[in-house]
């Protein structure tokens, strides 16, 4: 995934939500919109993006083929802040948990999710 370029749309909404609620503390990670090849069934159909890790450290974010279709809808800004926490807590990337929650908890009380929840 590292070889391959971003999707602008999704690295500028990245970057702008690294800045702003992650003090731009997040790594610049190949940010795209996944198809058939890269988005595979072990996924899911209910899952809307995944963040790729290798050794325990992400190394970029696919949305789902089906978000192509809400490319301008706050769905995919609310995705996108729902990786970023992937993003930030590699050691918990497969874990909706505790310290996951608290984190989605935060952002929510610190305003990142009006207007788009």
């Amino acid at each position: 995934m590292a070889e391959q370029m971003s999707n602008r749309y999704l690295r500028r909404i990245y970057d702008e939500y690294n800045k702003k609620w992650f003090e731009g503390r997040l790594p610049r990670l190949p940010v795209q919109w996944g198809d058939s090849r890269t988005f595979t069934r072990r996924e899911g159909r209910s899952t809307l993006a995944v963040t790729d890790y290798e050794s325990g450290k992400p190394i970029g974010i696919r949305f789902a083929p089906r978000m192509r279709r809400y490319r301008e809808h706050q769905l995919v800004r609310f995705t996108m802040l729902h990786e970023l926490v992937h993003v930030e807590q590699p050691a918990h990337h497969a874990d909706h948990g505790r310290c996951f929650n608290d984190r989605m908890k935060e952002l929510a009380n610190a305003g990142a999710f009006i207007g788009l929840w």
